[in-house]
């Protein structure tokens, strides 16, 4: 809800863009059970083939589809005019978000150990 409210990320940096909806897993396992389903169900492979001689690529839901779990809950920023984020306690809460059962992420490919490695890794809602 934080990161909602303020645009804040998780290690303290703002910017430069942020996303329309902030989540998070339920639990540690689930996180590891949607980057295994990104890995082994054919996600991490169609983000690769579609940005092709990329060494960072991003896995979208349409990559991932539904991984046939309740991963994870999330927060809609507050718009105004602008499309801004708005504060809120002039603007209201954010707009709670349950049931996410798919996946975004960014991977890095190491050249040194010849794998791709997990950048970031959220829920997302299904389209």
């Amino acid at each position: 809800m934080y990161r909602a409210k303020t645009a804040v990320k998780p290690n303290g940096d703002v910017g430069p863009s942020v996303p329309p909806l902030s989540s998070a897993f339920h639990s540690d396992e689930l996180l590891v059970f949607a980057d295994q389903a990104v890995r082994n169900g054919g996600a991490l492979q169609k983000a690769i083939a579609r940005q092709p001689n990329q060494s960072v690529v991003r896995v979208t839901i349409d990559d991932a589809g539904d991984l046939g779990a309740d991963l994870g809950r999330g927060f809609k920023r507050v718009y105004g005019s602008g499309n801004k984020a708005k504060n809120l306690e002039t603007h209201g809460a954010p707009v709670r978000v349950d049931n996410l059962r798919s996946v975004e992420g960014v991977y890095m490919f190491n050249p040194s150990k010849n794998v791709w490695e997990t950048i970031t890794i959220f829920p997302a809602p299904l389209p």
